[in-house]
C-alpha cells in the first residue's frame, strides 16, 4: 500500500510523458527518471546511488538492469538535460540536480508590442 501512496506523490503529469515520447526516452529511463523525483526535491542537489535503483527495480522486475544498460539510460537522462551531473563519485555514485519541466521546455517567445511614437 506504500507504493500505491508514492505513485500518488509523485509530480509525474502528462507533460512529462510528452517530453519522454518527444525525446524518445525509453521506459527504463523513464522510472529511473521517477525514482531520482522519488529522492528528493525536485531542483535540488540530492546524491543518487544507480545500485539502490536497481535493487528497487529488482523487485518489481524481477532481474536488476546490466550494469551497462544502466550506464546508458543515465547517459540518455543526462543529454537530454533532465540530470545535471554536478560530481560523479564513481560509474553508479553522482551528485546531481533534477530539472524542473519547466526548465526543460523553452520559454515562448512573447511578441514585442509596438508602442506609438511620441
Amino acid at each position: 500500500m506504500t507504493q500505491n501512496t508514492f505513485k500518488n506523490n509523485l509530480p509525474w503529469t502528462e507533460a512529462h510523458e510528452a517530453f519522454c515520447y518527444q525525446h524518445h526516452i525509453c521506459p527504463a529511463a523513464k522510472s529511473l527518471w521517477q525514482w531520482l523525483m522519488r529522492q528528493g526535491q525536485i531542483a535540488s542537489e540530492i546524491e543518487s546511488d544507480l545500485s539502490e535503483f536497481n535493487a528497487t527495480v529488482a523487485k518489481s522486475r524481477g532481474k536488476p538492469y546490466a550494469h551497462n544498460y544502466l550506464k546508458k539510460i543515465f547517459e540518455i537522462l543526462v543529454s537530454c538535460r533532465v540530470l545535471q551531473v554536478i560530481k560523479r563519485y564513481s560509474w553508479k555514485i553522482h551528485k546531481l540536480l533534477v530539472r524542473p519541466l519547466s526548465w526543460l521546455n523553452p520559454p515562448k517567445n512573447q511578441r514585442k508590442k509596438k508602442l506609438p511614437k511620441q
